[in-house]
């Protein structure tokens, strides 16, 4: 049985996809793929966005510290879900029948499904493959090839055999398996709630949103300023590395929530933010280039060990010129677009 939910690429995610691919900027794509969820559903506009987390807190800047406020955002996207639209979620580790009875339900409902993808398991896949969940939208069943489709022709299709070994894999977790869910309930005419309402609270997230920038900031600057400190030379290496990581992280990390907010921005607001949208966005894709200065950085370290504080000062100056100094730009420009409306 062949099976697929009608959709129009451009027409649906057309205000979310990146310009460079099938993906939302700056954004973890457990995230990224519930908000296909909700267009595909016929949510439109930001308002989920109210309460995520967008910029980085106090703490070691590392890749691990995204799966927490990734999960927390996500579990708040749900909360605003059930709140203004009356949406909430069927997870797979709720039913009783099989993984593909759950799929094919969900699709036969034309409801886009949450999984957790697997390269590692689909042998439709070219090598080499890493063993590492990731969401991905289930969106039809082409039964004639017994393979699950997704947004795209050709894009992440799974054999069944293979998604069912992902799905097996994801069991030992239950955070994993809980990641298997579609949206249940009529989708309303309108959002629940007087506007005003709203407003108020979106007001408030804009102006905590922006606190939290200027916190970010902060950690920055301590951030680079402590890099050139002591650092055990077998470590130096292994530190960069680790850095190289996390900046790399941070193009799939919080900070699309705030492209986001900048967006509900404009719908409650009637604020212009396009200008400062493509700004910010420029300004944390810099965080490539950081990453590729500890990648380099960790290269030369095996051939000139002494070099590394030269290095290391050049990255400290980059990050201060990136996420400190440009940032303050940009904050001050966030912070005067508020003005008016507060």
């Amino acid at each position: 049985m062949a099976m697929k939910v009608d959709f129009s690429l451009e027409g649906l995610l057309g205000d979310l996809l990146s310009g460079d691919g099938l993906f939302v900027d700056l954004l973890n794509c457990d995230e990224y793929t519930v908000w296909y969820l909700m267009r595909q559903a016929g949510l439109p506009g930001f308002i989920p966005a109210i309460g995520t987390q967008a910029f980085l807190p106090a703490g070691d800047f590392n890749k691990n510290m995204f799966k927490n406020i990734n999960r927390a955002n996500l579990e708040q996207v749900v909360k605003n879900l059930e709140k203004y639209y009356g949406i909430g979620l069927l997870q797979f580790k709720d039913r009783q029948n099989t993984i593909h009875e759950f799929i094919m339900d969900g699709l036969k409902k034309k409801r886009f499904i949450h999984t957790y993808y697997n390269h590692y398991y689909n042998t439709l896949a070219p090598e080499p493959r890493e063993d590492d969940f990731h969401g991905h939208p289930v969106t039809g069943y082409d039964g004639a090839r017994d393979v699950y489709l997704s947004i795209a022709p050709g894009f992440y299709e799974v054999r069944r055999e293979d998604f069912h070994k992902m799905a097996k894999s994801a069991q030992s977790s239950t955070e994993a398996l809980s990641m298997f869910f579609y949206l249940e309930g009529a989708i309303p005419a309108a959002v629940n709630g007087d506007v005003r309402e709203i407003r108020e609270r979106a007001l408030v997230d804009f102006i905590r949103t922006a606190d939290s920038w200027e916190d970010e900031i902060r950690y920055c600057n301590e951030y680079a300023s402590r890099l050139a400190e002591a650092c055990n030379p077998d470590d130096k290496i292994a530190h960069a590395l680790e850095q190289r990581l996390f900046f790399n992280e941070i193009l799939e990390g919080v900070h699309g929530n705030f492209l986001f907010k900048l967006r509900l921005l404009d719908d409650l607001f009637q604020v212009d933010t396009s200008s400062l949208r493509t700004e910010f966005l420029s300004n944390r894709k810099q965080s490539i280039v950081i990453a590729n200065m500890f990648r380099k950085t960790s290269i030369l370290l095996e051939a000139v060990p002494e070099c590394h504080y030269k290095q290391i000062l050049k990255i400290s100056k980059k990050i201060k010129a990136i996420f400190v100094q440009e940032s303050e730009r940009l904050l001050f420009i966030y912070r005067k677009a508020l003005k008016p409306i507060m």
